[in-house]
This record gives structure tokens, sequence and C-alpha cells, in this order.
């Protein structure tokens, strides 16, 4: 009956469920199956509330003031919106974007490979989900809006709803739709405010996180696709590689960015007295993903050009590793731990992260009440999602006071067993969320809605109250009534009668007056009381906010933290001189909100206060000197400009920080600052924001460290960081002088080597215009005007070559036949017949011969041919070739069928680059052999690459033999040639580095890497190459034991689900939800529905060479394999 059903089920129409039985006792079968494996806390249940028939790819989901479910559905997510990951050819293109017209434009440039109707063909939708009967399942759906398939347009993950309203966040606009005749249907759409989502970026990096504020305003998430905003009020943001929060009026009035410098804050979510949250992705290499605690003007430090560095250094052929070979080049990120919760040894410009998480944050959510009883009070929510089943699961944790921040506590996994992606409290007191897909990060076209309850509590005649008011209509109520309400133990009804009680003009100031000032009041009724008033300075003046002056004094501290908020945030002056007293409050956090409000007021007579409290708070609490800071950067610089020379450090710190915000190039006056820790700030800020005024004071910091300078060398990786600061400003400085003190530098041999060749790094590359920042990754414009320092470099470079050893040796004896400096043909000799002299500097040495037409080139060449070194063995192939064309092309074809792999890979590849008939007819020979499945594997690629390049009629039909015979056939045949041969080094730095695969970020090898798909360390030892490319290239053909969940049908007509543990020839093995391992055989099995890989297929991300050199480093890993735990992570 059930195979029977689900064929009549693929001509279902979308709303099957709700008018068909049959259909949705189907889809209540299917989750009860699939329920059977989540796990979750004893003491919850679980329900099925809305299944695929009705809604499709859900993402973001929100209840309106009638108590239906808004559905934003993502159709578009990968067809549609893209991931610059898998369309590497718009990566510079995509970086350098500063608007949406650029985006339009970089698209136009491509249509020939993503015509038009790439972008158009799906649409984003918004949907209405309602349970009418009241039997806790929806049966009533239908699309409210639709038509969001622009080009430039998505995902829509972002939903709320507030006086009928609806505010959707679908890049690059912040949408209202309204629903004008109350059909159920949007017949209004207005954007608010546009400007957001600039780039490609990485998928998902969106708009969301819409949330109420207690001010009253909208507040949102843009994640780093960045954003070029111009306001309805001439207000210019601009930020093209960050994410950020912003805020506004519910008109879209009066749009402010918030906070600045996050990765990819998905949702927002507020505790009961009024702080914010959010939870930031990780960068996808060795960072953890965190909770920030979210403050006007803060700034975590995150930019897009560290995930530049850290993906796409190779792609982006960026200058450090270009000319020194790294490819693990300095990242600010990741060196300086700005991704840690606090650490000394951060940047002081940011907040840091008040603790992490592991894995992709996505839905995030407070208990605004106590439906689910005590045990869950005051919790945050927040889903982690890995593309897994098994993996992806519902974090939960709180927070507690820490001076005028907070610290994140007691977390611990609450649910798992769903790809959901975004969670919601309902009007009835469950949680809701929404399932994306079945296993994996694409689009499905199926999704369902879950709720999770307490039984007992959920009972509750108060949860049922609350229910109740919370559908009511609020503009109905007496503010009698909506006074009592404020103290109600429920946030959202709480906030209903605030926002309710704003709106009725002087009655409703009174009322928010009495309950603000009654010091016998709760602290709830008291600061929505507050809260409320703030929000009325628009309709009824500043006035309104005269009864909270006296509040800065009462004895409750959180009255005193929200009114020093509201009176700043409305930048009252009549408040200043109080707001200076309220700097010395005993709760930092009235401190914190007294200097950022002094900073909007503006007021000089604070400055005193301000540098007295960086003074007594030392840099100990980070959140208040933020504060601090603040109000001086809202103050004249003339009041405080003094103080840069203050003889304490930390008020010098807080000067600087400000100056840094001012963007103000007095702050090159802290480059030689005593304390290290101001002159790194330094240095910082003019590299990276960059500071162009004062990069020539930067850039002359290098006089320390030439060979008669007195500073210290650098001894840890930030020391060597700045360094990196250093060097870059001489190379954008650009002038003769600059050159010289690089090459006097690169002779210091006390100097570390590798600082050293990105000082010969910036000469190699003087000319070389890479529009992309090498120490930043962000674009940068280079000088219009370089000097010419072939001179300075003839002079300069002996003194080089004197003092430099291996990899500097090599490097700077390119650097001297670039420049045409004759080094002595007997050192390069010498040089390449030193056996003691690492391979590097002897390959380096033979290619200075190769380019100065050595007569005797030939002979060398011959001496080395057979040499034991494989890198000096292929470099002299390529020597014979550039003296002896035809005895070259011998010596190739021999090496091509006796050397050593890579050896004979060379030679194959040197080949390819002939167009004599020899080396033709030995290319000819080998296709043939590769169309007849005699070659040899090893170098299958490589002549298939070589053949590609030659120009003959004869080749190229073999060529394109090949690619037919491969075009429609299985993975495994299609990547045969990547079976065998390839580098474990380079296989190495594909898994680690690579920014389309990112292997790293979801495997663990020796104790880097993210625990989402199995450990690696000791993959080789278990499993051959065929399995190994399998993997990589069809990861749906073999998904690793434990990390997949099978549903089968037996020959009974029971169905079985259980996680995957084996499956052979004889059967499969299930871990069943109660933890028993169940081996079921395939003489019983019916149907089974293999488990989904979260892997995408590798081959659509990599070059088949990069796959080949992936399963060499794979089959390379023959470790024991331990993982680290979160405490442990680095």
């Amino acid at each position: 009956m059930k195979r029977i059903l689900f064929l009549i089920l693929t001509a279902i129409p979308v709303f099957g469920a709700e008018s068909d039985p049959a259909i949705r006792e189907y889809y209540d079968e299917k989750a009860r199956i699939r329920m059977l494996n989540f796990e979750m806390p004893e003491d919850i249940k679980i329900n099925l509330w809305a299944d695929e028939s009705q809604i499709q790819n859900p993402s973001a989901i929100t209840f309106d003031s009638q108590g239906r479910l808004y559905v934003a559905e993502i159709n578009r997510w990968r067809f549609g919106v893209d991931d610059i990951r898998e369309r590497r050819m718009m990566l510079v293109e995509d970086i350098s974007i500063t608007s949406n017209a650029d985006r339009m434009k970089m698209f136009e440039n491509h249509f020939d490979l993503y015509p038009l109707e790439h972008y158009t063909n799906k649409s984003d939708q918004i949907s209405i989900l309602e349970d009418t009967d009241g039997d806790d399942r929806a049966d009533r759906s239908r699309i409210f809006a639709d038509g969001f398939n622009d080009p430039l347009d998505g995902p829509g993950i972002g939903l709320i709803e507030r006086d009928g309203k609806v505010y959707y966040t679908n890049v690059p606009h912040l949408w209202m739709l309204e629903d004008l005749d109350g059909d159920g249907i949007s017949d209004n759409r207005t954007s608010l405010q546009d400007g957001f989502g600039i780039r490609m970026s990485f998928s998902g990096h969106d708009m969301h996180g819409l949330t109420w504020g207690p001010d009253g305003k909208l507040y949102w998430s843009i994640g780093d696709r960045g954003y070029n905003v111009h306001t309805k009020e001439g207000k210019h943001f601009y930020g093209p590689n960050k994410g950020a929060v912003f805020r506004c009026d519910p008109d879209g009035s009066n749009v402010e960015l918030f906070y600045d410098g996050l990765r990819n804050p998905q949702e927002l979510a507020w505790d009961d007295y009024g702080n914010l949250f959010t939870a930031d992705n990780d960068a996808d290499g060795v960072d953890l993903e965190r909770i920030n605690y979210l403050v006007e003007g803060g700034d975590s430090g995150w930019h897009a050009g560290h995930q530049s560095i850290m993906s796409f250094t190779r792609d982006l052929d960026l200058r450090s590793f270009k000319y020194t070979g790294d490819t693990q080049l300095p990242l600010a990120w990741i060196t300086e731990y700005a991704w840690k919760v606090r650490d000394d040894r951060q940047p002081a410009f940011i907040l840091p992260g008040i603790g992490q998480i592991i894995g992709g944050p996505s839905g995030f959510v407070f208990n605004p009440s106590s439906s689910m009883g005590e045990k869950y009070d005051d919790k945050f929510f927040v889903i982690i999602y890995k593309g897994s089943l098994t993996q992806s699961y519902i974090s939960m944790f709180n927070v507690e006071e820490d001076g005028a921040s907070y610290k994140m506590v007691n977390n611990e996994t609450f649910f798992r067993g769903s790809n959901c992606v975004d969670i919601d409290f309902g009007p009835d007191g469950k949680l809701y969320f929404s399932d994306f897909n079945y296993g994996g990060w694409l689009n499905q076209d199926v999704g369902n809605i879950y709720t999770l309850e307490v039984p007992g509590e959920i009972d509750d005649a108060e949860v049922h109250e609350n229910g109740s008011l919370l559908l009511s209509d609020f503009s109905r109520k007496s503010i009698a009534e909506l006074t009592r309400l404020l103290d109600r133990d429920h946030q959202h009804i709480r906030q209903k009668s605030q926002f309710e009680l704003a709106k009725r003009g002087p009655a409703g100031a009174g009322a928010l007056t009495r309950s603000a000032t009654n010091q016998k009041g709760s602290t709830f009724s008291r600061i929505h009381g507050v809260w409320g008033l703030g929000q009325m300075v628009a309709s009824e003046g500043e006035s309104v906010l005269d009864p909270l002056l006296g509040l800065l004094s009462d004895e409750n501290d959180q009255v005193r933290i929200q009114s020093a908020r509201v009176l700043g945030d409305h930048r009252l002056r009549k408040a200043a001189d109080l707001l200076v007293e309220a700097l010395k409050d005993e709760h930092p956090r009235t401190a914190m909100y007294a200097g950022i409000g002094l900073g909007r007021i503006g007021y000089e007579k604070a400055v005193p206060e301000l540098l007295s409290l960086l003074e007594r708070n030392a840099d100990q609490d980070l959140w208040l000197r933020h504060g601090a800071v603040m109000g001086l950067a809202g103050i004249d610089k003339t009041f405080w400009a003094e103080a840069m020379s203050h003889d304490s450090k930390y008020v010098r710190m807080g000067v600087l920080l400000a100056l840094r915000k001012l963007r103000d190039p007095e702050i090159a006056d802290f480059l030689r600052d005593n304390e290290r820790a101001l002159s790194y700030e330094a240095i910082r800020a003019i590299n990276d924001l960059p500071m162009l005024s004062v990069q020539s004071e930067l850039a002359e910091l290098i006089e320390d460290y030439l060979p008669s300078g007195k500073a210290e060398i650098p001894e840890s990786e930030i020391d060597a960081l700045m360094h990196h600061r250093i060097i870059n400003a001489n190379y954008y400085e650009a002038k003769v002088g600059n050159a010289r003190s690089l090459l006097r530098y690169a002779s210091n041999p006390e100097l570390p080597a590798r600082l050293r060749q990105e000082a010969l790094a910036a000469i190699e590359g003087w000319n070389y215009q890479n529009p992309i920042d090498t120490t930043t990754g962000l674009p940068r414009e280079n000088p219009a005007t370089r000097d010419s320092i072939k001179t300075v470099v003839k002079s300069e470079i002996a003194a080089v070559l004197e003092t430099a050893e291996n990899e500097v040796l090599a490097q700077s004896t390119r650097v001297a036949q670039l420049y045409g400096f004759e080094v002595d043909r007997g050192v390069l000799v010498a040089q390449l017949d030193d056996e003691s002299m690492d391979s590097e500097v002897r390959v380096s040495a033979l290619n200075a011969l190769i380019k100065r037409k050595d007569p005797a080139l030939a002979e060398m060449a011959l001496k080395y041919i057979e040499h034991v070194d494989t890198g000096l063995r292929s470099a002299a192939l390529k020597a014979l070739l550039a003296a002896d064309v035809n005895q070259g092309i011998t010596q190739a074809i021999i090496a091509a069928e006796t050397a050593p792999m890579v050896v004979k890979q060379q030679a194959i590849a040197l080949l390819g680059e002939q167009s004599d008939s020899e080396s033709a007819g030995f290319l000819e020979a080998r296709l043939s052999a590769i169309l007849d499945g005699r070659a040899a594997a090893n170098t299958m690629l490589d002549v298939i690459e070589a053949s590609r390049n030659r120009q003959e009629a004869s080749i190229q039909e073999l060529v394109s033999k090949y690619d037919q015979s491969i075009l429609t056939a299985s993975p495994m045949i299609k990547y045969a040639a990547s079976l065998e041969g390839g580098s474990i080094e380079r296989g190495k730095d594909v898994f680690m580095n690579h920014g389309a695969a990112q292997c790293v970020r979801c495997h663990i090898v020796d104790d880097y890497g993210a625990e989402v798909g199995p450990e690696l360390t000791a993959i080789g030892q278990i499993r051959d190459s065929a399995y190994l490319l399998e993997s990589i290239v069809d990861p749906g053909a073999a998904v690793a034991p434990g990390y997949g969940t099978m549903v089968l049908t037996r020959n009974s007509g029971e169905t079985v689900s259980g996680l995957l543990m084996a499956e052979s020839v004889d059967g499969v093995e299930l871990k069943m939800p109660d933890g028993e391992v169940e081996t079921i055989s395939n003489s019983d099995i019916a149907s089974k529905q293999p488990p989904i890989s979260g892997m995408p297929p590798m081959g659509l991300l990599l070059s088949p060479g990069e796959v080949r050199d992936l399963v060499a480093y794979l089959g390379s890993l023959k470790g024991e394999g331990k993982k680290k735990s979160e405490t442990e992570h680095e």
C-alpha cells in the first residue's frame, strides 16, 4: 500500500495533505519514521506541524498577531543565488564590487556561462500556514508573496510582522509587505531600504535576523556580502566586505549602522533586559563560531578579506604566495586570535565573542516565557546547521553578567537529528523549527515544520492564557490592562503592551511614566516603562523623557542602565551632566551606556570623566572601555587631543581607539609609543583600514630592523605579522627609498627567513599590479606610478646574496636576475653543483643559467638528467630543452617512460609544450592507450592535459574522443584519470586551503578541522584509492558509517529507520533509536532509501588534478586519529 501511495504522491498538488487524508497520513508516517531518530531530552515531545506538501525549502519562520505562521521558502538557493566558491572565474570581480550595480555588471560579463534565465528561473516566496481546527497540525497554506526572482534578489531569509505589516529581508532589499484586502495575499510591497548584499560571496551570508528591539525599532543582520546603503535622510553606510547589524524605525526611516565587523550573523535575539545577542559563523578554518553580545558601535574584527586569504590565496595569486610559495599566509583573524573569547593577544579595537559553539549557527531564539518549565527558563536556543542529519543540532545555553558584558554558560545539546534552519516560539508556547531538507546543503524541494513541547508544562493555565493574550487585539485593551501586562511573565506580551501604550498619546505616556518611576513595581514593568517613553519622543517630544532624569540615581540597577541607554540614544542634552555622573555608576553597564550616550550628544564637558573612566578601568572591562571610546569619538577631538600624550597607557589606548573610529591620521603618533600594544594597534589601523595619508610613517618603521637597527627581532607570529604590515606599507609607498629599505631589511641575517622572503617578494613583485592586498585580502588600488628600482636593486642585492641561505638565497637569486644583476657564473655553477644546498637553491641557480643562455647549459643539464632529486631532475629536463630542443625531446620521452613518477609527469607536461612530430607521436600513442584501457594510471591525467595544449588535428581528434567517452559516464569512469599519481603535498593544500572544497571545514585530520563528517586521520590505513576517489566525486555512493540515516521497508511492510553503520552484499546494519544495532538481511528488504551525503560532489568544485592530489593526500593519512575537545580547540 505504501509503495502504491508513493506513486500517487509523485503527482499530487503542492497542498495535497490539506485536502486528502490519505496523503496526510502518508506524510505523518514518513515524519514518524524520521522522528524515531531524533535525539532530545526525555521530557520533550515532538510533533509534525506542517509537511513537504505544504512548504518546500523553508528557511525563516515567524508568527503574526493572528497566530499564522509565515515561512520564507528559498527556492533560488544555489539555483540563481550562487556561491563564489563555485564561480571562481568571477572571484576578483566579486571581491572588488562596491555596489549592486557592479554585481549586475559582473553577471552580465558572464552571461555566456550563466545567462539571465539562470538567475530568474526560480523565485523565492513567502507562504502562510494555519492550524484552523486546533489539532496541532497545519491544515491551510497559501502563498502570501512571490516573484522575488530579480537577478540581484535573494535569498529571502528574514521575516517578522507588526501591526499587520510583514517585513522581509531579501537581498538587496528590506521589504514591507501589506495585505490590504485581508485575503491572505500581499497586494502591496515597499522597499524600505536597499543596498544590501552587494557581493555574491558565500551563499547564506545574507540578510537575516529581523527582530523588534525594546526601543520599538526594527533590527536585522547582514552577512559579509556587505552593504552600500544610502538612506532617505542622506546618510551613507559603506562596508562592502563586512557583516553588520542595522536598525530603523518601522516605516524604514532613520536607518542606522548598529554593529559592525561580523562574518555571518544569522538571527538576533534579545533577553528580558533588552540585551542583544547573535551567533556568528566561523571562517571554515581553525576558528570556532561565536556568541556575540552586541552594543552600539561595536566591531568584532571580521571582514571578508580574511576569507580571501584563507580560501583563495592560490586563486588570487596574492603577492606573498606568488613570490614566496607560502600557501599559509599570515592571517590577522587567526594569528591575532580575533575569533576567540577574550584573549590578551587580540586587537584592542574588537569586542570579542562571549562564548563559543561548534558548527554553523542558523536559527536563534530566546525563551520568552515559562511555557517549557523552569528547566528551560531564560535559555537561548541556537540551531547548529552542518548539512548532515546526524551532525546538525540545537544547542541551548544561558548568559550571566560579566561586568558591562556577559558570558555564555551552561551550553549543552538540546536536540539532534534534523537539518533544521530556523526556530521560534509560537503563541501557544511551543518551540517551532523549520526542517530544510533530508541531508546536504542544497534545495531538495522538501521541508517540514515541527513543534517541541514539554507535556504538562504546555497545559498550564497560564500558558493558555498567554496564548489567548498574544492573539488578542491589543489596540482594544484599556490603558489599565496594558499597564498590568507590562509585568507579565512573557516577553512578547510585555513588548506588545509597551508598543501599544506608546501609541496612546499623553495618556499612554502617563501610564509608562508611572510604571517607570514606581519603585515598588517589578523590574520588568519599570524598564518597559523606560523603553516605552523612549518610543514616544517622535510623537510627544523630548520632554516625555524628563521622568528618566531622576532614574539615573535609582536603586534598581536595570532601571539606571536602561534610563542611561534611552537618554543617550535620544541625544537628550539636558541629561548630559547626569550622564557624566553616571560614568561613575557602580554598575559598569550603566557607565557604558552613559559613555555611548555622551558621544551621541557630543558633550565636551564629559571628556575629563571619560578619561578618568579609561584610567580606572585599566582595560579590564572591554565593554566599559568601548563606552568611553564611543564617548570620545562622538566629541570634537579638540577637547581630548592632548590626552594622546597622557601618562596612563590605558587612557592613551582609549584615545587611540577613538582616533581609529574617526580614521584620524594623528593615530600615527602612536607608531613609536613605548607600549608595544599601542604601537601595534596603530600599525594595524594604518595598514588594514588603510590610512594612506600616514602610510609613509608606517613604512619608516622598517628602518629599525635594518642590519644597523636596534629594534627587537620578532619572536611571535603577531610580531611577524606587524612586520608584514610594515613591509606592505613600503611596497605601496612605491618609492626608490622604500625599495632600498626593503632590500637592506632582506639582507639582515638576524631576521627570520620568512620575513626576509616577504621583503624580497615586495621587490620581486614591485610591478605586479594585483588588485588585492596580500596582508588584508581586501581590494586596494595600486599606486598610479611606481619608481623604477633597477638601479637600487643592482646596488643592494649583493648584500642580500652574501647573507642569504636556502630559500632566501634562491629567491634573491631570482630577484638579481629579474633586475639584470649579473650573479657571477661561478657562483651559480657552484650553487648548482653543491650537493649540500637545498634543492630550491640548486634549481634556482639552474634557472638563472637557463635565462642567461649559458653555453655549457646542455652539458650541465645532462649531468643532472638522472639525479636522485626529482626537482633538480625535472629542472634539468627543462634546461636541456632550452639548450638543445631535439636532445631535450629525446630525453623527455625517455623520462616519461622510465623516470620516477613526478619526473614522468613533468616530462609529459614539457612534451605538451613542444611542436615537433616526435613528441606528437608519443602523445598520440599514449592517448590511444588511454582510449583502449591500456594506459598507466599515474600519468593518464598528465597525457590528457598535455595533449590539450597541442595544435595537431590528430591529437585533438583523440582528445575529443576521450571527452565524448566520459561525457555521460559514471563519476568513477569520468575521474579515472585522477585515481593515481597525485601529489601528497599539493593534496594537503587542497584539503586545508581550497576556497571551494573546504574539506577542513567538515573533517578532522591530526587534531585540525571540524567534526561534521568522519575524522580522516587514519583514512588511508583503512580505505584504498578507489574508495577515496568515489567518496570525493560521488559522495552519495558510500556514506561513511554513522553519518547518514537510512529508511527501509521490510517485505512485511514495516518501515524501519536508523543510522547506517555498515552495508554489504548481505544486508545493512542500522543503529536504532534505542542505541541497539540491528542487522537486516537484504532478503528481508523490499526497498530502501540510502542516506544523503552532506558533502557536495567535489568534482564540481575541484579540477581533475586537484581531485588526484586530494586522493593522494587522503591515502597518505595513516595516523591513529584523535579529536580535540571544544576547550582544547586552538
